[in-house]
């Protein structure tokens, strides 16, 4: 009989045993490492979910957005500890000295578990860069909106905003998004050498559907003699 059709049967017997043991703890340890990770943060922030009086619901819709991130922060640990739980289990019941009496060395019972390792080491790469960011984003906007109820604001903001136009820079103190009105509104125009050559003003500034449309300006030319000469429009 060729030793062939024993060796390469028993080899998948064991890789597929040695997996399986690796597993079960991975995935044990993983779940109570993020049911600890989900307990302590509603603990330090359980007195912000009631001072704000948000619902069970969206306390639950902000844990479960958190659950990515938390699971994340465990892979490392979860692989670490599975691996040497896993071994300490198959040598406390002699199962590692039964291979090793089967011609099994050392190397080669370690190599499910290690290329198990680096096909979680690649899932924990894609799992943090695809997942975490997106659910972690929606539990920061619940956090902000329902528990501190901070208003979501643009990117650039709504108070003193300042922006880079092709002939100078533009400041608005205030921007109320609802009405699309800007208020305080200064544009300081630059000639090519940056220097100021003119300041325009206006209160507000509504939007009319394609443009901004001041109420009342007030401008200010610098001419090259020093003279300002203003002019309202």
């Amino acid at each position: 009989m060729d030793w062939r059709s024993d060796y390469f049967p028993t080899q998948r017997i064991i890789n597929r045993y040695l997996v399986a043991t690796f597993m079960k703890i991975f995935l044990f340890s993983l779940l109570v490492a993020m049911f600890l990770f989900l307990l302590v943060e509603f603990i330090d922030r359980i007195d912000k979910f009631m001072n704000s009086g948000v619902s069970f619901r969206t306390i639950l819709a902000y844990l479960l957005f958190r659950m990515p991130l938390s699971i994340s922060r465990v892979f490392g640990w979860a692989t670490l500890f599975s691996t040497f739980f896993a071994l300490g289990l198959l040598s406390r019941n002699q199962e590692i000295t039964a291979m090793r009496c089967a011609g099994l060395s050392i190397n080669r019972i370690a190599f499910p578990l290690l290329g198990l390792s680096l096909l979680i080491s690649l899932f924990t790469l894609f799992w943090n860069e695809g997942l975490v960011p997106v659910f972690t984003s929606k539990s920061e906007q619940i956090y902000k909106r329902e528990v501190k109820k901070i208003q979501p604001q643009s990117v650039i903001g709504t108070k003193d905003v300042w922006i880079r136009g092709k002939a100078g820079f533009i400041n608005v103190d205030r921007f109320d998004a609802k009405k699309n009105v800007l208020e305080g509104l200064t544009i300081y125009v630059l000639d090519r050498e940056f220097v100021l050559q003119r300041i325009v003003e206006a209160q507000t500034a509504h939007w009319n559907g394609s443009s901004w449309q001041a109420d009342a300006i007030w401008e200010w030319n610098f001419s090259g003699n020093g003279k300002t000469m203003q002019r309202v429009a």
